[in-house]
């Protein structure tokens, strides 16, 4: 769960209008008050839920990565470069704890 906060986290600082909601539906493939339950229980994520979370994040990497090469502006350049390292490192964490999850 700490995992899924973190992750939360981190999107909502990119994105100052990002909801409990859009984490749940975008991200989680779930409804909109998945992430809300998970807080409020304690309960771990479903490995489904997961995996969105990973293929989502990679989606949004990928898509900063195109918009990156086809900005002109060197202050857009940064953004987005950061950008592609948040999500590569969230994405990558994420992975790895489907991976351990995996093996348990």
């Amino acid at each position: 769960m700490n995992l899924l906060k973190y992750v939360y986290d981190e999107l909502a600082e990119i994105n100052c209008c990002f909801t409990h909601q859009e984490f749940s539906r975008k991200y989680l493939g779930q409804s909109g008050d998945y992430y809300c339950c998970l807080n409020l229980t304690g309960d771990f994520p479903s490995a489904d839920a997961m995996l969105n979370l990973w293929e989502e994040l990679i989606k949004e990497r990928e898509k900063y990565v195109r918009l990156l090469s086809q900005s002109q502006c060197a202050q857009e350049q940064e953004i987005f470069g950061g950008w592609i390292a948040i999500y590569k490192r969230l994405a990558d964490e994420v992975f790895s704890s489907l991976e351990n999850h995996g093996s348990a």
